[in-house]
């Protein structure tokens, strides 16, 4: 009996040194009450690598029951997908560094419940998982809307040539295109009509970023096809 309880020992303390070799930052879940004319909100876990080598990450996808009208894609360390794919290997966290898993998210005026569940697990070992979890509950918040907060929306989306943002033109400071991973794809000033031209910018999808003269910031979508 000693020696099968000795055994039982040895699995359960391997197990906790294996779950030691990474953590998340600030934690791996998001639960959020969200309002419905919130804009495109960025919802970040770092994977921390603690290992004396590089850390390899794979995810799958377990659930996502987010609606279909909701704007969403995913960012992980080394790749961005519209939408949310099944699953994938991301490349290799160097020492003392950190990946990611990143949701970009807009309820796009849509009232409602749902969210993301992704299983992650070092690629090596994929008995010891963990779960990264977005879980939003979208509606009208009361004591939230900023009523001075002016409106920002774009059209057509997608496009191909031209968009139109509707925003007060006066209060624009500057607006900024990014690509999922971050990059900043192209600063523009909107003419008096409050069109950008995207002609030059590859097939994608990009955040449009409005910065107004008060420094606050105000995001959207926009799909070049």
């Amino acid at each position: 009996m000693k020696k099968y309880i000795y055994l039982a020992f040895i699995l359960i303390g391997a197990k906790q040194i294996q779950a030691q070799n990474y953590s998340f930052s600030p934690a791996n879940k998001y639960i959020e009450t969200l309002d419905i004319n919130c804009g495109y909100t960025d919802f970040q876990v770092d994977i921390v690598n603690h290992k004396s080598t590089k850390l390899s990450m794979t995810w799958y996808l377990d659930t996502n029951s987010f609606l279909k009208a909701w704007d969403y894609s995913l960012c992980d360390f080394g790749n961005c997908f519209v939408g949310i794919p099944s699953g994938h290997q991301m490349d290799s966290i160097s020492i003392g560094s950190s990946g990611f898993l990143k949701l970009n998210f807009s309820p796009q005026g849509i009232a409602g419940k749902g969210l993301v569940r992704m299983i992650i697990y070092e690629t090596s070992n994929p008995s010891v998982k963990d779960t990264v979890l977005f879980s939003f509950n979208v509606g009208t918040l009361a004591g939230v809307k900023d009523i001075t907060n002016p409106t920002f929306n774009i059209y057509p989306n997608p496009t191909n040539t031209c968009a139109n943002i509707i925003f007060d033109q006066s209060k624009i400071s500057q607006v900024v295109l990014y690509s999922l991973d971050g990059r900043e794809a192209m600063k523009v000033q909107p003419n008096m009509n409050g069109t950008i031209d995207v002609n030059a910018l590859p097939v994608g999808t990009y955040i449009v970023t409005i910065l107004d003269k008060q420094n606050k910031s105000y995001r959207q979508t926009l799909i070049k096809n």
